[in-house]
């Protein structure tokens, strides 16, 4: 054998060590991996927007009206440095024929200049209306604010109700203190300065570890690194599948859909899952009192204890939910003001009020998820307590990923790569990662539905046994116990019991 014969034989002997399995597995892995870089690529050089920061403050209703000559300010403002464009939603209701509004940046300091803004002919209809600096800020300007007056028009201006810190400053009109509403307010770059989204994308992940702990700035890149390099091991397991058992195959699915949740978890900003809010204030409430919450709507209880109120007041919580036009404050100076604000640390007991979201459902799902948090005692953050208490309820999600394989297995028994395939789309769903990697009572209905299919369908394939049929009863019984909509799966399983029974010959006695 010549010596080129032989480097070819262990070249493909280490090719095949490394792609093993049928061709076909890996030659349409390729092809989606190079669909998929193109689509990426096209991302990544698309332009972003050029928005630079905001106020978090939403556009739900007219919040405030200013007459003619009346000065309006809007306070508690960072402006991050290369802003050269400043949105304030207002409508003008017009009075003369050339509505002129003066607007500008008041002086960082003494001795220092104010900043002027400058904005186009103004329209009457309420939207943002943008005002342009003479040059982008060099540096970005903390405990800021905007302030604009109007010649012979009244102002009305746009915004939502908003959770303040203590201390914080608070805008006004006239002499009118704003105390518990603001106005949305956005900073952009300056006019035809747009990144490219890869340009923006580092600042985005930045801003991802506001209002996180310390340890999410390295914990992001590492897991989307991770995320991307196990897609070799999702192709090279499933070009494997048959030589692997069910329960390795379902360890693998339940590994990969708690990393895709731990992304999720890292990625979502403070109680910015569905009414996470709501929820992780009733896992607080049992794990400090081991005292259900309210359940009436009268019941005059605060719902949120003062150190969950704390980090939703940081976050303009209640605001930034509501739709897209706002986002989660962008500079650590808030983060820094919420650090301030719970020293001494603010109570975790005096919740326990209703809330619409949470407070109906049974303590089934918040007892458990509360366990780390009993385990952790008095966290040093709540931001700490809510990551630990996130990755405790995506582990217990992940179980679903899990019993997707071993299902398919008893629907497919001889196509162990179906079920490889059943568990991958259940651990890479985005929707299902998004509601696992926050606190939310839907994980234990997510689990004991999964459950209860599975049971069901291996029930259907072995047949009953008094094992399994108490096995099927406890679990139909707990799922709508955890939640009222549980109930929607038990007509199915009434009529599998039947068709069951009918195909082993079982008829009603008299």
């Amino acid at each position: 054998m010549t010596e080129g014969a032989g480097r070819g034989r262990r070249l493909r002997g280490v090719a095949a060590r490394v792609f093993p399995g049928p061709r076909t597995v890996w030659l349409g892995a390729l092809v989606v991996v190079l669909f998929g870089a193109v689509l990426l690529g096209r991302m990544l050089d698309a332009r972003t927007a050029s928005t630079t920061g905001t106020n978090s403050v939403d556009v739900a209703a007219v919040v405030a009206h200013a007459k003619p000559g009346q000065t309006t300010c809007i306070r508690d403002l960072v402006i991050p440095k290369r802003t050269g464009r400043i949105e304030v939603w207002l409508g003008l209701v017009e009075q003369g024929r050339r509505p002129r509004l003066d607007a500008w940046v008041p002086a960082a300091g003494p001795g220092a200049p104010r900043l002027a803004l400058r904005s186009p002919a103004l329209a009457s209809e309420g939207s943002y209306k943008t005002f342009a600096l003479d040059r982008p800020l060099p540096r970005t300007r903390t405990d800021a604010a905007v302030c604009l007056r109007a010649r012979g028009e009244v102002v009305d201006y746009g915004g939502a109700s908003v959770m303040r810190l203590p201390g914080a400053a608070v805008s006004t009109v006239g002499h009118t203190r704003l105390t518990d509403v603001g106005v949305g307010v956005q900073f952009l770059r300056a006019q035809g300065d747009a990144p490219r989204v890869a340009d923006a994308l580092t600042a985005a992940l930045h801003r991802a570890t506001l209002f996180a702990p310390g340890v999410g700035g390295v914990a992001i890149y590492l897991l989307l690194l991770v995320l991307l390099l196990g897609g070799y091991g999702v192709v090279r397991v499933a070009a494997t599948a048959d030589s692997h058992p069910v329960r390795r195959l379902a360890l693998f699915a339940a590994a990969l859909a708690l990393v895709h949740s731990c992304a999720w978890i890292l990625l979502l900003q403070p109680f910015h899952g569905a009414d996470e809010s709501e929820h992780f204030a009733y896992v607080q409430h049992v794990a400090a009192t081991n005292h259900k919450p309210a359940e009436s709507q009268t019941d005059p209880g605060a719902p949120y204890s003062s150190s969950e109120l704390r980090l939703m007041e940081a976050v303009h919580h209640n605001s930034t939910i509501l739709n897209q036009t706002s986002k989660l404050r962008w500079d650590r100076f808030y983060e820094q003001e919420y650090q301030r604000s719970v020293h001494p640390p603010p109570s975790i007991a005096d919740g326990g009020g209703y809330t619409e979201s949470a407070s109906g459902h049974s303590p089934l799902y918040y007892a458990v998820a509360g366990l780390p948090y009993r385990l952790m005692g008095r966290p040093a953050t709540l931001t700490s307590a809510l990551l630990v208490t996130r990755l405790f309820s995506a582990l217990i999600a992940a179980l679903v990923a899990a019993l997707a394989v071993y299902t398919a297995s008893y629907m497919l028994p001889d196509r162990r790569a179906a079920a490889w395939l059943a568990g991958v789309l259940v651990a890479l769903q985005p929707v299902f990662a998004s509601v696992s990697a926050a606190v939310n009572n839907d994980t234990a209905v997510n689990v004991l539905a999964a459950l209860l299919v599975f049971l069901a369908i291996r029930t259907w394939r072995l047949g009953a046994t008094p094992r399994s049929a108490v096995l099927l009863g406890v679990v139909a019984v707990l799922l709508p116990v955890a939640k009222i909509t549980g109930f929607a799966l038990l007509p199915p399983l009434g009529l599998l019991l039947l068709a069951l029974a009918a195909a082993r010959g079982v008829r009603p006695t008299a």
